[in-house]
């Protein structure tokens, strides 16, 4: 009887810790999931901001005067 209780308790354990070992599993995913967004906020980020630098660079006189236009013939 007591080899019973003792059986009966240890798979009650073992239901236990396979249910935990399941929503820790679920719990990865989901970290997977949330890494892999972050992931691409980070790169979109480091985009926008290569973009930035790059647009900060450019010199304010090139921005303010226009390319000349080319000139036009006058046909005969």
């Amino acid at each position: 009887m007591n080899q019973a209780l003792q059986l009966a308790s240890a798979f009650s354990e073992t239901a236990k810790l396979a249910q935990k070992i399941r929503e820790l599993e679920m719990a990865d995913a989901q970290l997977e999931q949330h890494r892999e967004v972050l992931k691409a906020a980070i790169a979109f980020h480091r985009r926008r901001r290569s973009l930035r630098n790059a647009l900060a660079a450019i010199p304010e006189c090139d921005a303010e005067q226009p390319q000349p236009l080319p000139q036009m013939v006058a046909l005969p």
